[in-house]
């Protein structure tokens, strides 16, 4: 997968921190990636945690034209562990637009979105399938 990572250039991708402000990038990437149109209220509806904790804990990268090409993200999630309640950060959103698939969108968001919520305090990363990831953070 480290190969996969080296794809990413810099110059050919940068990369933004989810706002608000973007979440109409969120509903093109959807579009292309799944091929349905869940509109911009999902995606506020669905990033408004701040009940929970941290919110907006993604990132989208962007070719050079100013595409959105892919997202990685994930939700605020307390939770009790041996009797302490903790954050935890939720699996979320995954997309890649079918014009950006291979070039290791993937690894590079979910790495920068890992860093992200450590600094934001979250200490585990929950996926789908609820299972603990304490290495990831």
């Amino acid at each position: 997968m480290a190969e996969q990572m080296d794809v990413v250039n810099s110059d050919t991708y940068y990369f933004k921190r989810l706002d608000p402000e973007l979440y109409s990038d969120l509903v093109y990437i959807s579009k292309s990636a799944f091929n349905i149109d869940p509109g911009i209220e999902y995606y506020i509806h669905k990033n408004q945690t701040e009940s929970f904790g941290p919110t907006n804990l993604g990132f989208i990268a962007y070719s050079s034209s100013g595409e959105p090409a892919a997202f990685y993200g994930v939700y605020s999630q307390p939770m009790i562990l041996d009797g302490v309640e903790i954050l935890a950060a939720q699996s979320g959103d995954t997309m890649t637009h079918k014009n950006h698939t291979g070039k290791g969108l993937f690894i590079k968001l979910a790495k920068m979105t890992f860093q992200l919520a450590k600094e934001m305090g979250e200490f585990l990363y929950l996926d789908s399938r609820t299972t603990i990831h304490t290495r990831a953070l």
